[in-house]
């Protein structure tokens, strides 16, 4: 027999603030973004923990209500619950950047070493024609920002075009963004 821990992840705070209705009219002033992660970060440590401890999941969305905060599960419990390249749980507010880079999640480091973890990720997924890439996050700055897509679109991108020799098609759409890059 298989058992779920159900949860819709509520946000208990807000329940008294305003008696009309906790499923749609509720206003966003009554949303502290503070007690919102802290939820969610307890949330993800309970699936966590149903996870070691052989619990199944089932999750619920109610497009961000007082009584589910969760408007994507499928993605917050993927990002949630990721493995690494072994097979070992992969947490990511609690991994740290090599953990990410070894998971193939994170790109970091010299040009050199972005393109092998790019070119890594592309052989062990069978090739891909798109790569979406944040390239910013948390605290960093325009300036580092501007540097890190500068550096990426001058030393990665001209690159790419390595990972799929094969196709003429994708040769031409890296060689033009090539160009849009360095021009």
């Amino acid at each position: 027999m298989r058992v779920y821990h159900f949860s819709e992840n509520p946000y208990p705070a807000a329940w008294e603030a305003d008696k009309r209705s906790l499923r749609v009219t509720l206003p966003n002033r009554h949303f502290d973004p503070k007690i919102g992660a802290d939820l969610i970060n307890r949330y993800i440590d309970e699936w966590a923990l149903c996870d070691e401890l052989g619990l199944d999941i089932w999750v619920n969305e109610h497009h961000s209500t007082a009584t589910c905060v969760t408007a994507s599960t499928m993605g917050l419990a993927g990002s949630a619950f990721q493995s690494d390249r072994e097979g070992k749980p992969l947490i990511h507010r609690t991994a740290s950047i090599p953990d990410l880079v070894k998971a193939g999640v994170v790109f970091a480091g010299t040009p050199d070493q972005v393109f092998d973890q790019i070119k890594e990720l592309y052989d062990y997924v069978g090739g891909f024609g798109h790569l979406l890439a944040m390239m910013h996050g948390g605290a960093l700055s325009h300036e580092d920002t501007v540097k890190s897509l500068t550096l990426f679109s001058r030393e990665v991108l001209p690159r790419l075009g390595e990972l799929d020799a094969s196709s003429d098609r994708h040769l031409q759409s890296f060689e033009q963004l090539r160009q849009i890059a360095t021009s």
